[in-house]
């Protein structure tokens, strides 16, 4: 869990509100450990990938900003993209900054409609 508080949180990214399916984002803070999470569009919640650990999620496309609600044990932690919001695409990559004052990078690994 704590490395998910290093690396960033909810995220998801690029188009969320867009994609009618599911969308997997490997957050690498610098220099640390990745961290998948899943975003369900359908419920607007999401899942630390191999984890039960679950939270509901906003996404601001105009400010290219996702926040992670009421996670357990850190709360809410967002994080704002840097460019511009895209369709999801397995394999792009995003720098990132958390309101937590940690960076890196996010990359799309797995996208479903």
């Amino acid at each position: 869990m704590k490395k998910f508080i290093a690396l960033s949180a909810a995220t998801a990214l690029l188009a969320l509100p867009a994609i009618a399916g599911s969308l997997t984002m490997t957050y690498t803070e610098t220099g640390g450990t990745p961290t998948a999470v899943v975003y369900d569009s359908a419920t607007n919640t999401a899942t630390i990938e191999g984890s039960d650990v679950s939270f509901d999620y906003t996404w601001d496309a105009e400010a290219n900003k996702v926040c992670g609600l009421a996670i357990p044990e850190i709360g809410d932690l967002c994080v704002t993209f840097e460019g511009e919001a895209k369709t999801p695409e397995v394999g792009a990559e995003i720098s990132y900054t958390a309101d937590n004052g940690t960076s890196g990078t996010a990359v799309v690994t797995a996208y479903t409609e």
